[in-house]
Formats: structure tokens, C-alpha cells, sequence
């Protein structure tokens, strides 16, 4: 249809050109038509094309930058968009839509099934989860989800169209992680007490000097 518009409107186009030239008998006018005729049609496609291009969902774009802006490039990211490829195009990273089932994104059928297929992403290098406006309601609807999330993750980004998961690190790894520590330095006091009850010391004083200078030492060294 465009071509065949086209053409027509080409040899309207040079018809019109001919007679006005042969009524007023100068070159001008042909020169002023030509460059107003494509004023108007450059004017003209300016105005329908432009839409075209706009962003129909800009807060995906936003997510989508977002998540480039502050995520390391090598990580990866899970998006629960219903299989949107948008927000991982604009974000320039690699990841899953969230759910994902071959072909078919879906929702989840219930709590436990959408906790266990985030832990088995994170498994295979997952980072970030991230929320889009679309998928607010399952924080409602699944509430034993949101909670899980609530308790293990830290939200490292919140608006109203989106929030991103910080989903590497789990708060519970975070919280005994210090108690992993002391028993580190607990077997580490161990061998240490033994060598100085081993050895003949002439007072008690002496002993429990040098025990307490040691756990010092190793407190002040450990990060």
C-alpha cells in the first residue's frame, strides 16, 4: 500500500509542478513548492513517527538503569515481569524472568513453590530480584513469600514501581557469621592454653598474664 502511495503521490506531485510552472512562467515557484512540500512531510513525520519511539512502560526503562547504574556488571538478576525482556535489555545484564517455566511465564501456585525456585536461582548465581509494578500484588497474596524476604534479604531499592532484593547474602548467614568467628578463635585459644598449662610457670600471676595478653592480641588482630 505505501509503495503504490507513494507513487502516486509522486506523479501529483510532478503534474503539479509542470502547470504551475507553465502558468507563471518562473522557476521560483516550482523551487519554494519543493521545499515547502517537504517541509511539511518532514514535519508531518516527525509527528507520527516520534510515538513510536517513546517509552510505553517508563518505569521498566528506569529499572532497566537502575540496575545498570549500581550492579556490578558480572552479576546476575531475577525479574518478576511476567517474561518482559525489557527491564534485562535495559539493565545490560544477564539473569531469569520470574517465574519462568520453559516458554511459559507464570505466577506462582503458592508460597513455597515461588521460595524454592528463588533459592534454587540463587544457587546458580543469582544477585538481585527485583519487582516491577506489575508484580506488587504478589507481595500481598503471598504473604508468606514476602514475608521470607522480609527476614532474609535487604530491599536495596524501593520506589513506586519497582523494588530490588539484595538476594547474595542471606541476613541469617549475616547474624551467625560472628559466632562462626569466636569459634574460630576458640580452636585457635585451645592449643595455646594447653602449651601454657604444659609448661612450669613460678607463679599464677604469670600465667594468667601471658593467657590474657594472648586472647588480646588475637582480638585486636581478627577482623
Amino acid at each position: 500500500m505505501a509503495p503504490v502511495a507513494a507513487a502516486l503521490a509522486g506523479v501529483g506531485y510532478d503534474f503539479t509542478m509542470h502547470r504551475s510552472t507553465a502558468l507563471t512562467r518562473s522557476k521560483t515557484v516550482p523551487i519554494v513548492s519543493t521545499c515547502l512540500f517537504f517541509a511539511v512531510l518532514a514535519y508531518l513525520s516527525y509527528i507520527y513517527v516520534t510515538p513510536l519511539y517513546a517509552h510505553q512502560y517508563p518505569w521498566m526503562w528506569s529499572l532497566g538503569r537502575d540496575l545498570d547504574r549500581s550492579m556490578p556488571p558480572e552479576v546476575l538478576v531475577i525479574i518478576a515481569d511476567y517474561g518482559d525482556p525489557r527491564v534485562i535489555y535495559y539493565s545490560k545484564r544477564k539473569g531469569w524472568h520470574f517465574l519462568q517455566d520453559g516458554l511459559l511465564k507464570r505466577n506462582p501456585h503458592n508460597t513455597q513453590e515461588a521460595i524454592t525456585v528463588l533459592e534454587k536461582l540463587r544457587g546458580e548465581g543469582a544477585s538481585y530480584l527485583a519487582f516491577t509494578q506489575h508484580t506488587f500484588w504478589w507481595f500481598q497474596y503471598y504473604q508468606g513469600f514476602r514475608g521470607y524476604l522480609e527476614a532474609r534479604y535487604r530491599r536495596v531499592r524501593e520506589t513506586t514501581e519497582y523494588v530490588i532484593f539484595d538476594v547474595t547474602t542471606s541476613k541469617l548467614e549475616e547474624t551467625t557469621s560472628p559466632l562462626r568467628n569466636l569459634s574460630k578463635r576458640a580452636t585457635t585459644l585451645s592449643p595455646l592454653q594447653g602449651i601454657i598449662n604444659s609448661r612450669p610457670v613460678r607463679t599464677q600471676f604469670i600465667r594468667g598474664w601471658v593467657y590474657a595478653s594472648v586472647v588480646e592480641s588475637l582480638y585486636l588482630s581478627s577482623p
